[in-house]
């Protein structure tokens, strides 16, 4: 028996939803909404939510995005753990770590440090990021005090919440480790790490007060403006710089390149001091003497205008009249370090040896020995000239040891000073000066690649010096010479003052602390008050 068309049961149609469930999916979009444009976005109260104390900020776009990239980086990899960074290479695949970066970075996040912040005045890293449309979900988290992913949130008296990285095996010895804590006010989400979880609340006091800038922005009064020009920007004041700088304002940097084989970086800085000398001369690329030596087999080399090397010298030492009163030549003067295998030897040990090539030195007799005894009563070394018997490059052997009784310098391992046609050449040993007049270069240095790469960077505006390194043989060398300064010390051939002291055993924890492999490349010029840079790491 057949069933007409009018009997067949139609297909089951899907059920609509409850016009209740549509109610509330559409007062959730709606506030949500509501939410955004109730508390817009105002990238200023990021910027000001880092501590006036701060000395470093760094801000980054999209850092949850491009965390796994950047941290699966060999180079970066590499550079950090040579630097004692511990752990870097599981940065990128701790879930732990991705998921924190998830949740408290947004489309502009700001990450610095602080040297004291808080009730309990302790360091602290701290971060601000504007949340979006992720801050009422994170507000309920902080309500709830849990976060998927990461467990349950602890809690202060004073109401913060932080999560606890103490791991159980540091529980068990009874360590405790870092707290990261969280606050969000209007949007953005506010932390630190550090051992006192309440320091997160100097953060929100300086949003809800409306807080200056700090200090280290004074350089640019409105930084989110120039947002989106580099994905990655810091800030450093010069005093926290771990060399020495000749400027009074912040360093910015920004992250021009990024590649598994080089980072580059371009750095800038103003407030010159108003005695720096008007370096007017630029970087010629013409060193005569060191394509006669051993340029090309040093480990470190700095390349500096003539006039640039002059007014250095008269500045450490006034009135060393160790500069012609003729005008300049145009050649570069270079200082390099070569290796122990062109090196020389103290005390039956092989050293590195140090090499000053000076362009355009005073032909006035006797200028030599007149700046050598000015040297020693700067530096109180024992310094002593004698001449070679068979001088036939008008040498001057110069003994820093003095008259001491137990132990002594042969010739070869005293410093040589020349004076050539047009340069004076400086080596601390002798022999090292004989043995680079015999080296013979298989190629090019890497250096000159890189010289030539900076000058070509930066145009017509020219360079004001070129520092280059290969950081793993030059930090083998620094531990050789310090190796030989504790000898020598020792022996009472060399007396330090307390503060000499401390800093020679600073520079040993750093020896010691850093491994670093590959080469890097130091370019700058100065226009206008401001001094630029472009920093360039290779891998090895």
């Amino acid at each position: 028996m057949s069933t007409s068309v009018n009997e067949r049961r139609s297909p089951r149609q899907p059920a609509r939803p409850p016009r209740r469930t549509q109610l509330v999916v559409g007062a959730l979009v709606l506030l949500t909404l509501f939410w955004m444009g109730f508390v817009p976005e105002r990238p200023d109260r990021v910027f000001r939510a880092m501590p006036v104390n701060s000395p470093f900020v760094s801000e980054h776009l999209d850092l949850a995005r491009v965390w796994r990239d950047r941290f699966a980086n060999p180079l970066l990899v590499r550079t950090l753990q040579g630097a004692g960074v511990r752990k870097v290479e599981e940065w990128s695949a701790d879930t732990n770590i991705v998921w924190i970066v998830r949740l408290v970075s947004g489309r502009r996040s700001l990450i610095g440090w602080s040297p004291a912040l808080g009730p309990s005045g302790t360091p602290c890293w701290t971060g601000a990021s504007w949340a979006g449309f992720r801050g009422p979900l994170l507000r309920a988290m902080l309500a709830v005090r849990w976060v998927p992913g990461l467990g349950r949130l602890e809690t202060t008296p004073a109401g913060t919440r932080y999560l606890d990285t103490t791991s159980k095996r540091m529980r068990a010895r009874g360590e405790t480790g870092p707290k990261v804590a969280f606050f969000l006010r209007e949007n953005i989400l506010l932390a630190t790490l550090g051992d006192d979880p309440d320091a997160v609340r100097a953060l929100d006091a300086r949003i809800l007060h409306d807080a200056p800038l700090a200090p280290l922005f004074r350089n640019d009064p409105e930084p989110w403006r120039q947002t989106g020009v580099a994905p990655h920007r810091a800030w450093l004041e010069p005093g926290w710089s771990p060399v020495p700088l000749p400027v009074d304002g912040a360093i910015e940097a920004r992250v021009t390149a990024f590649e598994p084989r080089q980072i580059a970086l371009a750095l800038q800085a103003g407030g010159l001091p108003a005695e720096a000398p008007d370096l007017d001369a630029r970087l010629s690329g013409r060193c005569t003497a060191a394509d006669a030596l051993a340029a090309d087999a040093a480990c470190a080399l700095l390349l500096l205008p003539s006039t640039t090397a002059r007014g250095l010298i008269d500045s450490l030492l006034p009135g060393l009249a160790l500069a012609a009163d003729t005008p300049p030549s145009g050649e570069d003067m270079a200082l390099y370090l070569t290796t122990q295998a062109l090196g020389g030897r103290v005390f039956g040990l092989a050293v590195p040896a140090i090499t000053l090539l000076f362009p355009d030195p005073s032909d006035t007799p006797g200028a030599v020995t007149q700046a050598v005894a000015r040297v020693a009563a700067a530096t109180r070394l024992p310094l002593r000239t004698q001449t070679p018997e068979h001088n036939l490059s008008n040498r001057i052997l110069l003994n820093w040891l003095g008259g001491s009784r137990h132990i002594r310098l042969a010739p070869e391992d005293c410093t040589a000073v020349e004076l050539q046609p047009g340069w004076l050449t400086l080596c601390t040993s002798a022999a090292s000066l004989d043995a680079q007049r015999r080296f013979a270069p298989d190629a090019p240095a890497a250096w000159r690649s890189m010289l030539t790469d900076a000058r070509a960077a930066v145009g017509a505006q020219g360079l004001d010096g070129f520092l280059w390194i290969d950081l793993a043989r030059t930090t083998d060398e620094l531990r050789q010479i310090f190796a030989v300064y504790r000898l020598a010390s020792t022996l009472g051939a060399i007396r330090a003052t307390p503060r000499e002291a401390a800093a020679m055993r600073t520079v040993q924890t750093l020896l010691q602390t850093i491994d670093l492999a590959g080469s890097a490349g130091l370019a700058w010029s100065q226009a206008d008050n401001r001094l630029a840079a472009r920093l360039h790491l290779q891998a090895p």
